[in-house]
């Protein structure tokens, strides 16, 4: 939990700066960036990467990270071949977009693994990694006066650092993938199924029904708009995103274990559920009547 807070801190005690060196045309232009990719996030992996922490054999893991990293790789190039097509998108940084979709897709499917290691304190790390690569490097663009590409290319140089350091520490487990098509794969995806097409399909609607705000506000307002939007969506989810990351990441590693020792764990969701929803009932109260 220490590192995904350093994580927020760091951003936002850069953001009064960063308002200052970059205007909100250009933050209007990384939200529109950032988007579509973060719409595509929450299924990247067909949820194969959350699977993967449940199964007590090693193989049987490595294979579903494996589907996982090919399911993102597919997904980016479909991404890539629509913004070339004709009548694709139009915008300068849309070639990017499904750049910056693969990093980041294999940033939170190896995250996946470090859980299943129980290895908390690097995940919190990976997020420090991000934090502090990304908004460094945005400080080094502004004072550069590099604009919309400086913003741009900090974001996809905080995902590739975060991807590098999480290769090195997991790379004895991205040896003997299956190719997800072969037929010695077919026994993992029939046992693992709901995860593609139960669990990715309603994350990818997550996903759509948290981008459609912005999507309209690209549509209808201005840039300058747009950046300021984005900025607040960046300050105010940062507190939440320091708890429910934290507990999310405890949560799905005792679930897994509790899975495979045969217990049920229906007592520790009600029990986590209860003590998330006693931090945002108040809160949302307090908000209504502020």
């Amino acid at each position: 939990m220490a590192g995904t807070g350093l994580a927020q801190v760091i951003l936002m005690a850069a953001t009064p700066i960063l308002s200052r060196l970059f205007d909100p045309i250009q933050f209007g232009i990384l939200t529109a960036f950032l988007v579509v990719p973060n719409a595509l996030l929450p299924a990247i992996g067909g949820k194969f990467e959350v699977a993967m922490v449940l199964p007590k054999s090693n193989g049987t893991a490595r294979r579903l990270l494996g589907f996982a990293s090919q399911t993102c790789v597919a997904i980016s190039l479909l991404f890539m071949a629509w913004i070339l097509l004709p009548g694709g998108s139009s915008e300068e940084y849309a070639p990017l977009e499904p750049i910056y979709l693969l990093l980041a897709g294999h940033v939170l499917i190896l995250q996946y693994m470090l859980n299943r290691r129980s290895e908390f304190k690097r995940l919190g790390l990976v997020k420090v990694i991000v934090s502090a690569v990304t908004v460094t490097t945005m400080l080094v663009a502004g004072f550069a006066d590099a604009g919309a590409s400086g913003l741009i290319f900090a974001s996809l140089l905080g995902q590739a650092a975060a991807l590098a350091g999480i290769l090195y520490w997991t790379a004895p487990e991205l040896r003997g993938f299956v190719a997800i098509t072969s037929r010695a794969a077919r026994p993992v995806l029939r046992r693992n199924r709901s995860f593609p097409t139960l669990n990715a399909t309603s994350s990818l609607l997550d996903g759509i029904t948290l981008a459609l705000p912005i999507l309209a506000f690209e549509r209808w307002c201005s840039q300058a708009e747009l950046g300021q939007l984005g900025m607040m969506i960046r300050l105010t989810a940062a507190p939440t995103a320091l708890v429910a990351i934290s507990i999310s990441q405890v949560n799905l590693r005792v679930v897994s274990k509790l899975a495979q020792s045969g217990q049920s764990a229906l007592r520790h969701v009600l029990v986590t559920s209860g003590f998330l929803w006693g931090l945002a009932v108040p809160s949302a109260i307090v908000t209504a009547i502020w």
